[in-house]
């Protein structure tokens, strides 16, 4: 809301607030969070954790909580969906991409950075093929 805003305490209404890869949430910002929920500041708090345990949430503030969707760690078959979406059926085989995938060391992050590399090298060798991939990323040894 500008300087004006800041001058007279004045916050934007019905703001949605991610707190993504959240490991610890003091007591005080836990306060913080519920006060600013309860007074329509905030429309939805979105906290992205590992282990919901460690947060240590008190009962109030389970009280608020609607939703909790537990996320599993992408599967190869997730990782190939992705690669097809994007590029389509013609690009890379499976085969190629369950590989990179498990080069990324299944994290979809990495995997996407991964997979830019292996599109470069498509484009200079059409026939790219799993050891390629292996050799890229120096899992050849591993394998």
């Amino acid at each position: 809301n500008g300087i004006l805003g800041q001058l007279f305490k004045k916050y934007p209404r019905r703001m949605v607030l991610l707190l993504d890869d959240l490991e610890h949430l003091s007591p005080k910002n836990v306060e913080r969070l519920k006060y600013f929920f309860d007074h329509d500041f905030l429309r939805a708090v979105i906290i992205t954790t590992r282990d919901a345990a460690l947060l240590k949430l008190g009962e109030s503030m389970r009280q608020r909580i609607r939703k909790i969707i537990v996320v599993h760690p992408p599967t190869e078959f997730d990782a190939v969906q992705v690669v097809r979406e994007r590029l389509g059926d013609t690009v890379l085989s499976d085969r190629v991409i369950k590989e990179t995938f498990r080069a990324s060391g299944r994290n979809m992050q990495t995997f996407l950075a991964n997979c830019e590399n292996v599109c470069k090298a498509y484009v200079k060798n059409k026939n790219i093929t799993e050891d390629d991939v292996k050799k890229m990323f120096d899992r050849g040894a591993a394998s």
